[in-house]
């Protein structure tokens, strides 16, 4: 769905609590030297979702 969408991602693993999280992040939303503060942003919005029992859809900006 998301190639068809004509999109470039990347998959990457989350740490949330030591446990990894997979997501894909849209390389022309982050600069390639930004991965790893947008990792960290991407792990405190996820354990923020997870905190709220995971309701889904759920929408946060980083």
């Amino acid at each position: 769905m998301v190639k068809q969408q004509g999109l470039e991602v990347l998959p990457l693993a989350a740490n949330v609590g030591g446990d990894f999280l997979n997501y894909i992040i849209r390389l022309d939303f982050v600069e390639q030297e930004g991965l790893e503060a947008t990792g960290q942003r991407v792990s405190a919005a996820m354990a923020r979702w997870m905190e709220l029992g995971e309701p889904v859809p759920h929408i946060e900006r980083l």
